[in-house]
Order: C-alpha cells, then structure tokens, then sequence
C-alpha cells in the first residue's frame, strides 16, 4: 500500500466499494486507523461528517494521519443497504485493513474498532479479530449493549480509546 498523497481513497474501478480512505497531515507522528462499518462516498479529497471529526480526534491523541478502513467495504450511506446487498464485502477489502493496520502498528500508532452494532453481520466482528489476532491490540471509543465497539460520530474527544477484545467481548 503506497500513500503517496496527503490524502486519498482507494475505490474499486466501478466505485462500488472503497477499501481505504487517509489523510496524512505529519509524518513524524504515527497513523491512527478507524475500522469503522461500511464507506460513504467520501473520496480523495472530499470528507463526510465522520471523517472530519475523526481527522480532529487523530490530531487529539497526537497523530499525524488517519486511515480509514471498514468492516464492509460496500459504498451505502444505510446499514440497511449494506446488509441487503449479496456482496458487502471483498477480499480486497480484508487485504486493506491488514495492510492499513500493520502500517498503523509499525507507526506506533492506534487500531480503533469502530463498526457499531451492525459489524456482527455476517460474522464480521469475529473475523476481523481473529485476522488481527497478534498483530494488534483492538481498541473502542465506547461498546454498545450488544458488545460492539461503538461508532465514534457522536462520541466525544475527550473519550480516550481503550483496549477491546474483539472475541472475548462480542455476542
């Protein structure tokens, strides 16, 4: 994976899914990576509501980049779209958020899961933890009362990630 832009977004040819979304602002400091549930149309240049305020939560726990990977990598502004769909997710989705965490781990930086209560569609939540067993320690902003880490829209800076386990802690 070659971020060579300060900001980007990697969309499969027919823009149907987005498997990678970042924004760099200082390469001194270490990425944070969101694993949040499923992309919005947010591009190389262009930022949703979400993506904004994780670009100022990154700078508030001192990181000099965010990259934004999803559980699901189907382009839908509704959950609901995203668990109609036969195909939410790829295999090169996967390979995104593998490669996006190790490069957050080799920055020093943070993995906050961040999918909501709907990343336990179709087994993701599982595994997603079990692919990233040892290679990181899952972070949340908050859980949700089914055991999913919260979606960090609404949760506010002050909310400090904490370690997450992702097998032992989900329904």
């Amino acid at each position: 994976m070659t971020l060579q832009e300060a900001s980007g977004a990697d969309f499969s040819a027919d823009r149907v899914y987005r498997r990678l979304l970042w924004r760099r602002w200082d390469e001194s400091l270490p990425w944070l990576c969101m694993i949040m549930l499923n992309p919005s149309k947010a591009g190389a240049v262009e930022s949703d509501p979400t993506v904004t305020r994780q670009i100022e939560r990154a700078k508030r726990l001192n990181c000099g980049g965010l990259l934004v990977t999803n559980a699901f990598d189907l382009v839908a502004t509704d959950p609901r779209e995203m668990k109609r769909h036969p195909k939410p997710n790829t295999l090169e989705n996967d390979e995104a958020i593998f490669e996006a965490v190790h490069r957050t781990v080799g920055s020093g930086g943070t993995v906050i899961a961040a999918w909501g209560k709907d990343g336990a569609h179709r087994g993701r939540d599982k595994f997603i933890g079990e692919m990233l067993c040892g290679v990181c320690q899952l972070h949340a902003l908050a859980v949700t009362k089914e055991g999913q880490p919260g979606h960090p829209l609404y949760i506010g800076y002050d909310v400090k990630p904490f370690p997450w386990p992702v097998i032992e802690g989900a329904k």
